[in-house]
Order: structure tokens, then C-alpha cells, then sequence
């Protein structure tokens, strides 16, 4: 996942998802399991995270350097 959920067209065209995109497919999931996630663009990283917050998703995790972190 790469753009917020306002760049949706450059996401689409790119074969990327955004926050909005991801919790519509993490909703189809039928198994409890972690969804880590990475690929953010740096730029971007401060409305996607608030976005993907308010999705009050626990199985999503973020990847950085080091051990995973809840969102």
C-alpha cells in the first residue's frame, strides 16, 4: 500500500492499494491471521497511517526496521 485513500486513481493505475482498498480485502479474510504491511511512500506515510488507524484493524502490522508494530 503505497497512496492515501485520495490518490485511489494513481493507485489503480499502478496495481497498488490504499488504506481504503486494503480494509475492503482484509474484510473478505476468513482466518485470523497477521497483515504486514509495507511499501508506504515516504511522503505519504503520516495520512496513510492515520488512515489505516481508523480502519481499527488489529491484524494489520507495520513493517520497518526492527519488530513489527501494531497501527
Amino acid at each position: 500500500m503505497s497512496f492515501p485513500n485520495e490518490l485511489q486513481n494513481i493507485a489503480d493505475v499502478s496495481g497498488h492499494l490504499t488504506p481504503k482498498t486494503l480494509g475492503e480485502e482484509v474484510r473478505k479474510l476468513k482466518r485470523d491471521v497477521p497483515i504486514y504491511l509495507y511499501g508506504r511512500k515516504p511522503r505519504h506515510t503520516r495520512i496513510i497511517n492515520a488512515q489505516l488507524k481508523a480502519l481499527h484493524e488489529p491484524r494489520l502490522k507495520l513493517l520497518a526496521q526492527g519488530p513489527p508494530t501494531n497501527i
